[in-house]
């Protein structure tokens, strides 16, 4: 007996296979940056904006006017 499932959406294929992680976007530069793990701090290239933490904690800082806070969805996850 064949079994009738619905299809799949891309959408829900991408959360199923990819994590979510918290990312900031410059607005001065157009860069994304997205912290991958503890204590992995990163910055935009203008050196505006920056985020820490990974998953374990969020820590981010910079000019508050030059930044966006986005949400990157990363295939491998963010503990690579």
């Amino acid at each position: 007996m064949a079994r009738h499932t619905k299809p799949v959406t891309r959408e829900q294929r991408l959360a199923e296979t990819s994590v979510a992680c918290t990312g900031l976007q410059c607005l001065d530069c157009g860069e994304i940056v997205v912290s991958l793990h503890r204590h992995d701090w990163r910055s935009c290239k203008c050196g505006k904006v920056f985020i820490d933490g990974g998953r374990d904690y969020v820590r981010y800082g910079g000019d508050a006017q030059n930044m966006k806070h986005v949400t990157v969805r990363l295939s491998r996850g963010c503990r690579t």
